[in-house]
């Protein structure tokens, strides 16, 4: 939502205005998050060279910077010996939610713990791409199978602070 907006904002007010190369950083950034990295660094990249605010091109290199470390730590997770169920879970830490969501997918749980991980996992990084719907449905499905859980008590908070965001942006 927040990638679409910029991404607007960016048309309409062109390079010549100099909000330009902060709303840019935004955009990369965005892009960043939802597992764009090479369109991020693009963004990133654009900023640092064709920027004149000094600050400005200081916060794009330390975010290209830092999209690089976070881009091989995934790459370090997704090539590393851990189980799927492990994988997946820092690969959501890492904010790379499609991968932590087919990693999870094909995992195969040896325990209602593990099954119960791996399902709390897949909600939060669906619930992070925007996919709420199926999220509340995987926490709610939690709860049901096992209501005294560790998981189904963080599955009933999920579904708590998503009603009250969702209450609040009406």
């Amino acid at each position: 939502k927040a990638f679409e907006i910029y991404k607007r904002t960016m048309e309409v007010i062109r390079q010549e205005n100099e909000s330009a190369p902060m709303i840019q950083l935004h955009v990369g950034f965005c892009t960043s998050i939802i597992g764009y990295y090479e369109k991020a660094r693009d963004q990133y990249t654009t900023v640092i060279t064709e920027n004149r605010n000094a600050e400005v091109t200081k916060t794009a290199k330390i975010l290209c910077n830092y999209l690089e470390d976070i881009h091989q730590e995934i790459i370090n997770v997704m090539t590393s010996e851990a189980d799927p169920i492990e994988k997946g879970e820092k690969l959501y830490k890492l904010m790379a939610y499609d991968e932590a969501i087919k990693l999870l997918d094909s995992a195969e749980p040896e325990t209602q713990e593990d099954f119960e991980r791996i399902q709390y996992y897949k909600a939060r990084s669906k619930e992070e791409k925007g996919d709420m719907k199926d999220a509340v449905e995987i926490y709610q499905d939690i709860i049901t199978q096992n209501p005294n859980s560790d998981f189904a008590v963080m599955s009933n908070r999920r579904i708590l602070t998503l009603s009250a965001l969702n209450k609040n942006n009406k």
